[in-house]
């Protein structure tokens, strides 16, 4: 029963607490997606089953998982709390009592009597009167199935009332999806744990209902109709045959009628409805294949009768599935209501029309889905065809969206390397060999040699140092016949829709390595079976939206190209080559067909040998990464000559190009830079970047990574150099920000400091000191630019060469020129700054005992009322050189409660309460600034 004395939870508490359910020992809890989050592009979730359907929120919004199959672990419960998903109860090991009824004095009078027959439960409650009751399995008793009952009041209004089990969850904290409270409890079941729960037997339920239906009918409520007998879950063989009857042919037509059949239909649901349908009507198997099919042609994407047919003959029985799949399915479409207000009648019969009515159903299907399939052939006429100038490749200029390539060569040049490292590039989404790349999913179908691509895969984690994290990458490591299109085409791509879904990313690359395996004994000179296969392969790619990428081999000629029929090089947009010389260390690719875009480059890589482990004989195994390879002329190979550039590093470039010319000087005493170079403070640069709109973001944590990574992306192209410490950068050979290399042997305003006299023919800046010139006057140079008094105006410098912001005569910052950097007439001091206090030395905080490396993670500190667990520790390296540990610890935000990380060193200083997002952003913690590594063998 439920109490008076309901106690709503705090709105203002942050996200659902899921580590007072995991605490108490609800395991099997689960994430639920929160009303109004958005949703993955490639999820199945409908926008109105938010806050009711399980799901996690991934990169491109909120979707949907297998959640009936997950072990729910710490960190999945640490995770979903931040994502601010509702809490799901699996309802397996905690079946749920859910009373659907709006019926005030009836939905009492139910709770009064379960409270009778199953115990007194926890009662959750969302919209008044309905409410749900929680119990526990009984030691001995497996897992229940789901049974309903639905009735109709007095009023006649429908209601329900349903005991959730094996394969189902319900909501037991967050936010009402139609009201948008938050759910309450009489009690709530994490005070008392799982153990406090009334167990309950399949023996009390049945007597629950039983005597719920007597009761209801004495209060004069009618029309009863029960779904289910809350039986123990069984397997397929055990399930009685007959109760998956339905009650009449016309019921299926009524269902079918109103359960659509969108796009997104994978095969498994599109065939598990056959089954349910088969089942439903066993003594009517053309009919009921009639409404099956009329319901299959509903597809958008297009089917054919003879496919589905053929689907309907491997539909063997013993079924699983019967008329209550097909009643839960159309039941939110609108079939209960039907049902309660009498539109089809189960006992009346009407077979003879209902055969009738499926019959034209299944024409009308048809000749829908020829018109639907007329409709996508049309005309653009001349005044309506406009220019494509929109992005059609997702690796910049080599591979197109949903179309195909080739990239074949001979045995032994490294073909499977150099397609590996081009898809994980693309499942990584980091530019390949200075393209941009469009981040997506990609499916690997090593159909020969899977167990030697799990070395290269593990080989590029290592090379790239990815260990830890997850790519939306799959391997198929099975053999694939696509040359029969009844054989794996069509579950292949299902697969790959499926993965598509569960990644929550755009699936952009399927490779079909090789060619060979995927014929599956075809003949490769065969036009018959080379179609055939051509054929598999637009399928894939036009259902999926996916680029196809075919592993092939040369020919016994290798200028007559690839192997096998002409027609595979006719239908492909792309067609690459890889070509390795006796004795050569590099293989050499080129572009040798493009359809759409420029051809004729050539791509020259090697091979690089990466431990990947060791045999348990303790003998070592190896593999090769792809490394990008010089050309044997000396030249660029990429673009006609010039160094590719993504959008982000010509600007960054150009920045650092721009502060050099404007700002550039010798490297201070102390750096280490090449003689005769002009370089700038790396922070300056960073500045400047920023200022360009780069990154768009503004949160601190994303515009520094995508810094690091431009600064990171243009060393590796050998544009730009900078120094051990970090602090300072200059550019190489000019760094031409269109891919050509500029002159360096002139260099303006601040680089020409380091240069001769006429070398040029231009006089070099004199009122600067030289490397050039004699160690005296540089060394007096750099003292007065060191001496407090060092400014030429007047003004005082502070231990950095800079003026204090308001010591300038002229009322402005002095560190800036007239164009915002330093000025040229008064330069910045090269001494490095002044080294860190000794933490040591700072006064300890009694209220904070300090800890050592010994220190076990999972250690507890309370600090003003607060809670922090110790995760681990880091070495942190200082600009000045000095190394100092820092302690991780994880906590929750005083203010807003969000689960937020902060570090502090180990000797002193003390954690603050509060997370980035409620202080002024970027604040730090530790007070050092520098590059953190984890140190070996730190607890984590």
């Amino acid at each position: 029963m439920m109490a008076d004395n309901i106690t709503p939870l705090r709105p203002d508490v942050g996200p659902p607490d899921f580590n007072r359910w995991w605490r108490a020992g609800f395991t099997e809890i689960i994430p639920v997606i929160p009303p109004g989050a958005p949703l993955s592009p490639a999820t199945k979730v409908k926008p109105e089953s938010r806050g009711k359907s399980p799901g996690f929120k991934g990169r491109y919004g909120w979707r949907s998982f297998d959640w009936v199959h997950h072990q729910t672990t710490e960190d999945d419960v640490a995770r979903w709390r931040r994502d601010g998903a509702n809490i799901g109860l699996r309802a397996a090991r905690f079946p749920g009592l859910d009373i659907d009824v709006t019926d005030e004095g009836l939905a009492d009078l139910l709770a009064d009597l379960a409270d009778k027959h199953l115990g007194e439960a926890p009662a959750r409650t969302g919209r008044a009167p309905k409410r749900l009751m929680v119990y526990r399995l009984a030691d001995d008793q497996a897992p229940l199935t789901r049974r309903r009952l639905w009735f109709k009041d007095p009023a006649g209004d429908a209601q329900l009332i349903e005991l959730l089990g094996a394969g189902q969850q319900y909501v037991v904290d967050g936010r009402h999806p139609g009201t948008g409270a938050a759910y309450t409890w009489d009690r709530h079941p994490a005070q008392n744990g799982p153990d406090a729960l009334p167990a309950i037997t399949a023996a009390a339920i049945d007597a629950f209902f039983d005597e719920a239906v007597d009761i209801l009918e004495m209060l004069g409520c009618g029309r009863f109709s029960p779904e289910g007998t809350g039986a123990e879950a069984r397997d397929r063989a055990s399930i009685d045959q007959d109760g998956l009857r339905a009650p009449s042919l016309e019921a299926v037509r009524a269902a079918l009628d109103i359960l659509p059949n969108p796009a997104e239909t994978t095969r498994h649901d599109y065939m598990t409805i056959g089954y349910a349908v088969r089942a439903a009507l066993p003594d009517d198997p053309e009919d009921a294949y009639a409404l099956w099919e009329a319901w299959a042609l509903k597809w958008p994407v297009g089917d054919v009768p003879e496919t589905i047919r053929a689907d309907w003959e491997r539909m063997p029985a013993p079924y699983a599935v019967g008329w209550g799949y097909l009643r839960d399915k159309a039941a939110p479409h609108g079939l209960a209501a039907m049902e309660a207000e009498g539109e089809f009648d189960p006992d009346e019969g009407g077979a003879e029309a209902a055969v009738d009515e499926a019959l034209r159903a299944r024409q009308e299907a048809r000749e829908g889905a020829r018109l639907a399939r007329r409709d996508r052939l049309h005309v653009l006429r001349f005044a309506d065809i406009t220019p494509a100038t929109d992005t059609t490749t997702f690796v910049d200029d080599l591979l197109g969206y949903g179309t195909m390539s080739v990239l074949y060569g001979e045995s032994n040049v490294g073909k499977t390397f150099f397609a590996t490292d081009l898809a994980l590039h693309v499942a990584w989404g980091r530019p390949w060999r200075g393209r941009e790349v469009d981040p997506g999913g990609v499916i690997y179908c090593a159909l020969e040699g899977a167990y030697g691509l799990r070395n290269r895969i593990e080989a590029f984690r290592r090379h790239h140092g990815l260990e830890g994290q997850a790519l939306p990458f799959g391997m198929v490591p099975v053999s694939l016949n696509l040359l029969d299109p009844n054989a794996d085409t069509g579950p292949l791509i299902d697969l790959i829709r499926e993965e598509a879904e569960d990644l929550g990313v755009p699936m952009r690359l399927v490779v079909i390595d090789t060619l060979a395996r995927a014929m599956a004994g075809g003949n490769e000179n065969s036009s018959e079976d080379m179609g055939a296969l051509v054929a598999s392969m637009d399928r894939i790619r036009e259902a999926t939206g996916a680029h196809v990428l075919i592993v092939h081999h040369s020919g016994k000629d290798r200028a007559q190209g690839a192997r096998g029929h002409s027609s595979l090089r006719a239908s492909i947009d792309t067609e690459i080559e890889i070509i390795r010389e006796d004795g050569a260390a590099a293989a050499v690719a080129t572009v040798k067909k493009q359809r759409d875009l420029e051809g004729g480059e050539t791509l020259p890589f090697r091979l690089d040998v990466v431990e990947v482990g060791e045999t348990p004989r303790g003998k070592v195994v190896t593999s090769c990464v792809v490394v990008e390879a010089a050309p044997a002329d000396g030249k660029s190979t990429a673009g006609g000559g010039e160094q590719r550039l993504t959008g982000r590093q010509r600007v960054a470039l150009q920045a650092l190009a721009d502060l050099v010319e404007a700002e550039g000087r010798p490297a201070p005493d102390g750096e280490i830079a090449p003689d005769g170079v002009a370089v700038v403070e790396t922070l300056r640069w960073k500045r400047r970047v920023h200022e360009a709109g780069i990154p768009a973001s503004d949160d601190p944590n994303s515009k520094r990574r995508v810094f690091n990574a431009i600064k990171r992306e243009l060393i590796e192209c050998g544009l730009i150099g900078a120094s051990p410490s970090g602090r300072f950068v200059w550019t190489i050979n000019g760094g031409g920000t269109n891919g050509t290399k500029r002159d360096t042997s002139r260099l303006s305003r601040g680089a020409a400091l380091n240069k001769t006299p006429g070398t040029n023919g231009t006089e070099r800046d004199m009122s600067r000191p030289s490397r050039s010139e004699n160690a005296t006057q540089e060394a007096s140079a750099i003292a007065d630019f060191a001496s407090p008094a060092c400014g030429t105006n007047g003004t005082e410098r502070d231990k950095t060469g800079h003026v204090p912001p308001g010591k300038s005569g002229s009322g402005r910052d002095s560190r800036r020129g007239d164009k915002g950097g330093f000025s040229p007439l008064v330069p910045p001091c090269p001494d490095p700054p002044m080294p860190h206090p000794d933490p040591a030395s700072r006064k300890p905080n009694p209220d904070w005992p300090r800890i050592d490396p010994d220190t076990p993670a999972g250690t507890v500190r309370i600090y003003r009322g607060q809670r922090y667990v110790l995760t681990g520790f880091w070495d942190h390296l200082r600009q000045d050189g000095t190394l100092i540990v820092l302690a991780e610890w994880n906590t929750h935000c005083a203010k807003c409660g969000a689960e937020t990380v902060v570090t502090t060193p180990l000797v002193s200083d003390w954690p603050t309460r509060r997370c980035k997002a409620c202080k002024r952003p970027g604040s730090p913690v530790a007070r050092g600034r520098g590059k953190s590594r984890r140190r070996k063998g730190a607890s984590s």
